[in-house]
């Protein structure tokens, strides 16, 4: 998410910071030469509306610098739960497993705390006035969703890679393929795929709940699987 999020939203971020700051130095250089030499109580209202527009223009690339820094941390204290849980295995580091628990625990917290800047840089660049061909939220949070649950399953059936039975092993595939169509899901919108194309990355997205709910189908009609 770290990648995704500064990938697809840092260019607009700046070129839409780069517009603002522009219009406001000239609104300045107007405001400079219409005062002169002049300091009034109006004028010094109009020189702080200006500079609350400039700490305005700023803020979106707080929030994406935020967002993005915060989404780091979350991998880097998951990562350490990792650790934890391969030192389980290991003689005289057992007790390493003990973190485990509260390094997950953050790593989610700082991963919804991340997830809320990243709502406000999208929920700022999404506004028809800024630019209307961006995905909606709706959309935004569905693949996030998705892209967790699939990201949870594949830590879950992980173990399972090396089973004799070949359905688990595809089950493990299209979760994968699953996690990777979500990134290009998230970023292709400035493309302009075909119809095909489309289809395709939506059936690959969707491929492990397709799946999954065709085994169920199995299982409920007593016929075996591979």
């Amino acid at each position: 998410m770290w990648i995704v999020v500064h990938s697809a939203y840092s260019d607009k971020i700046n070129d839409l910071r780069a517009k603002a700051i522009s219009k406001l130095d000239t609104q300045a250089l107007n405001l400079m030469r219409e005062l002169g030499q002049q300091w009034t109580p109006d004028s010094r209202k109009k020189m702080g509306e200006l500079l609350a527009k400039y700490s305005e223009a700023d803020q979106p690339r707080g929030w994406l610098r935020q967002g993005t820094n915060i989404f780091l941390y979350s991998a880097m204290i998951a990562a350490l739960g990792i650790v934890c849980n391969l030192g389980r295995g290991v003689p005289g580091f057992e007790t390493f497993g003990l973190l485990e628990g509260p390094f997950a625990f953050f790593a989610v917290v700082f991963m919804i705390w991340a997830a809320y800047h990243t709502y406000q840089v999208v929920a700022f660049l999404s506004a028809p006035e800024e630019d209307p061909e961006l995905p909606s939220l709706p959309m935004i949070v569905a693949v996030a969703i998705v892209q967790f649950a699939a990201f949870v399953f594949l830590y879950i059936a992980y173990p399972g890679i090396n089973s004799p039975l070949i359905w688990v092993r595809a089950f493990i595939g299209t979760l994968v393929l699953s996690l990777i169509m979500g990134f290009v899901l998230i970023v292709r919108w400035e493309a302009d795929p075909s119809l095909a194309e489309k289809v395709l990355e939506i059936l690959l997205f969707a491929s492990p709940w397709i799946f999954f709910g065709i085994v169920i189908v199995f299982f409920s009609l007593n016929l075996p699987l591979p």
